[in-house]
């Protein structure tokens, strides 16, 4: 099953686009709209740990549709934690003349708190440059110093790099400067490296270029591979233990259930013997009584806040939400470790070992081999989202080097539909459709209907069944006793205009007059051209639906579609279509048991096959005449 989750192509693409192709005798060369002509930058580490960044960036403005993008350059840095400077700033015109950035095109923002107090969420500031006078055939350069005056974990050092294929690179030179007692690991791909000792500091230059970036056939960036791409990456972390321990000697000191933590735990478990009924009652009670607020105050970005601010002002972000449920699970004697994992688009832990690499932080319940994520306000207690299934994790205690979140399971994204509808004069349609949820699309249907008030439910409603000439009318129903349950049920009504002719003869496609999260043609999503050269994300399901139509007197069935089954890659599909007087009942289902949440290649274009065939049966009508 092909998930949504591709990554727009232009935002990884820095300043580029293909608006067209070059052709080079058989090479195929992307017509850029602009071009790094020189990226100069000098990383120089002290002694102890903090450093120096000077960045240099030429970038020329070749066709007009990048002016847009490159008029303005934007910086940001924690204010406790780093100083930053603009060190110079000019357009450079196709003539050489230098147009200098006056000193009121800067915008400078800070976020600092009241007063003497300190800011609640972000120490973040931000400097946008504004460059004069761009025209087509311009550069913009700017130099810029970022000083670092404490490190991020104390006694740790890493730098990484990559370079996407189709960003195009005139030159990039980067020096690396550090003691020479640092052990460095070391990882470069498509680059040149050479290095050299001088007084005790060790000096490493990489280079690179990339002027005329190949034209990509790639569709899909739901799975980051850093291996794939020219790039490098240094780092003093001997293992991903010590990144566990670096996140660790400052997280799990805040873990320790202090008494408000012990009191609030045995009073939410008091009188439940049963471990595991105690931990979803300390998971859901985070999940839904701490509110997600970031922490971006200097090392707070890895660093927990302390139990009494979070239960205070009951907000934290996901390792505030992970280390208090942690403290709470402790409190009651249930043995719990927090993990590290990534959440986006990376599905590998690569050498060397690096705390970039991660961005999330969750829960792992050994008793149970269970991860559990409590950042979500709708997740229930044992699933965990797709953006962390499949994973690798840095389980910060006791690393594990294979330990993995689990992958999709069929049954924990699987939709019941069942509707009954009466064909009626004029063309009108009227029923109701039943739906039963179980798994992710339960919190996911939960969560969007919890936020609308009554009045836009309605209005949801009445446009949902309504045609272009006529208002229809549809009212829901929904069973959600449990806000944490991994079931959701829905009932909903509807009578809904020009559905059918009201004479003549005509067809319709047999489908469920109520949208659902789980649709068998939600699992239908394919791409147009086979791929090749890539994995992307997937997943897998269950979506079963029955459909009765009532048919009156007057109408009469000409044709329904033929049965239907496949069965291969993974995909299990079946149609049957019964016609019994005035009676007219469709069963379908599909089962799609794609083993991981990353497919290569080859599993995507026989599952593009085969969900191809099921996307023409699915297009057969059901044929009538109104007499």
């Amino acid at each position: 099953m092909k998930l949504i989750h591709k990554l727009t192509c232009c935002l990884m693409l820095l300043m580029t686009s293909a608006l067209c192709l070059a052709k080079d005798e058989d090479v195929e060369y992307l017509e850029l709209i602009s071009t790094v002509l020189q990226l100069d930058k000098t990383v120089t580490v002290n002694e102890d740990f903090t450093f120096t960044d000077v960045t240099a960036i030429s970038t020329k403005v070749l066709k007009e549709p990048a002016l847009e993008n490159l008029k303005r350059r934007r910086f940001s840095y924690s204010t406790s934690m780093e100083t930053f400077e603009v060190l110079e700033a000019f357009t450079l015109k196709a003539d050489g003349s230098r147009v200098a950035v006056p000193q009121d095109n800067y915008q400078e923002r800070i976020n600092k708190g009241r007063g003497d107090g300190g800011p609640a969420f972000s120490d973040r500031a931000s400097i946008t440059i504004v460059f004069p006078d761009l025209e087509v055939g311009d550069s913009v350069y700017v130099k810029t110093k970022r000083t670092q005056t404490e490190p991020l974990f104390p006694g740790y050092f890493a730098l990484s790099s990559v370079y996407w294929p189709e960003t195009p690179y005139e030159k990039v030179s980067v020096t690396l400067n550090i003691p020479d007692a640092l052990i460095l690991h070391t990882d470069h791909r498509d680059v040149k490296i050479d290095s050299k000792v001088e007084k005790d500091r060790k000096v490493i230059q990489i280079a690179y270029k990339n002027p005329k970036p190949l034209k990509s056939d790639r569709q899909d960036y739901s799975v980051f591979d850093e291996k794939s791409m020219p790039g490098f990456a240094f780092s003093t972390y001997e293992s991903y233990q010590q990144v566990a321990d670096a996140y660790g000697k400052r997280a799990l000191p805040k873990a320790k259930p202090i008494n408000r933590v012990k009191d609030l735990a045995e009073s939410l478990t008091e009188g439940e013997e049963d471990p595991w009924k105690k931990a979803r009652i300390l998971y859901d009670w985070v999940a839904k009584n701490i509110s997600y607020a970031g922490n971006c105050i200097g090392v707070g970005a890895v660093v927990p806040r302390d139990m009494d601010v979070i239960l205070d002002n009951k907000m934290g972000d996901c390792k505030d939400k992970a280390t208090l449920l942690q403290a709470l699970l402790k409190a009651v004697d249930i043995e719990a470790t927090q993990a590290l994992v990534n959440s986006g688009s990376n599905y590998s832990l690569n050498d060397p070992a690096r705390i970039s690499v991660v961005n999330h932080a969750i829960i792992y319940l050994p008793m149970w081999d269970l991860f559990v994520d409590p950042t979500p306000k709708d997740i229930p207690f044992g699933l965990i989202p797709r953006s962390i299934q499949d994973k690798p994790v840095i389980l910060v205690g006791e690393h594990r080097p294979n330990k993995r979140t689990p992958a999709a399971k069929p049954e924990n994204y699987s939709q019941k539909l069942y509707s009954e509808m009466t064909l009626e004069a004029g063309g009108w349609v009227s029923g109701n459709v039943s739906v039963e949820l179980k798994g992710l699309p339960s919190a996911n249907m939960r969560s969007s209907w919890r936020q609308l008030t009554e009045q836009h439910k309605n209005q949801i409603m009445e446009r949902m069944f309504s045609s272009g000439t006529q208002k229809g009318e549809g009212d829901i129903e929904v069973l959600d006793e449990d806000p944490l349950s991994d079931s959701y049920s829905y009932t909903v009504t509807f009578r809904k205009p020009d559905v059918f002719l009201s004479q003549g003869a005509g067809g319709f496609v047999p489908h469920a007059m109520a949208p659902s999260p789980a649709a068998i043609f939600s699992f239908l999503g394919s791409w147009a051209e086979p791929i090749q050269g890539y994995s992307v994300s997937c997943g897998n399901g269950i979506s079963k639906e029955s459909l009765v139509y009532r048919i009156p007197d007057n109408v009469k069935i000409l044709a329904v579609p033929d049965d239907y089954q496949i069965a291969e890659n993974n995909i299990e599909f079946s149609a049957a279509y019964e016609l019994d007087g005035g009676t007219l009942r469709v069963n379908r289902s599909i089962v799609d048991t794609t083993p991981a949440n990353v497919c290569e290649p080859e599993i995507i274009n026989r599952q593009r096959d085969t969900l191809a065939a099921i996307t023409e049966h699915l297009q057969s009508q059901v044929v009538y005449q109104v007499q």
